[in-house]
């Protein structure tokens, strides 16, 4: 049998799946004086190549940090540091948005703010609330 990897990516990538409203808002708030923008993904190199063809607006964002890339993943402390360090912020000035638990906490354990994000109709005011503070 051959190995057909574009049939391999399309497998492995099969989960993925774009999120417009939470794209659109993360290019809105990169566009917003004095915010910054950033996202950590926990990856593997076929969802990179992935993301980078179907995620254009990732490129748009202050950091975008592949865990593959980096050799850390969430939720170990060590990628919210690294984060912190190339964007040149304090933990205390940043939020920290996932939609798992475990990984919110361990951005809180190194002083980001955090939520947990299930719905955009309970997540966007959240965040607006925390940046209006």
């Amino acid at each position: 049998a051959t190995f057909d990897y574009d049939d391999f990516l399309t497998r492995l990538c099969a989960g993925i799946t774009r999120d417009d409203e939470a794209l659109a808002y993360a290019v809105e708030l990169q566009n917003r004086a004095g915010t910054t923008v950033g996202a950590i993904s926990n990856t593997l190199d076929g969802h990179v190549i992935w993301l980078d063809e179907h995620l254009p607006e990732l490129k748009e964002l202050d950091l975008v940090m592949m865990s593959n890339e980096v050799f850390l993943a969430k939720p170990d402390p060590a990628i919210y540091l690294l984060a912190l360090e190339q964007l040149n912020l304090p933990a205390e000035q940043t939020i920290f948005v996932d939609d798992l638990d475990v990984n919110v906490r361990a951005a809180e354990a190194v002083g980001m703010a955090g939520i947990v994000h299930k719905d955009w109709a309970v997540t966007r005011p959240q965040i607006e609330a925390w940046l209006a503070s």
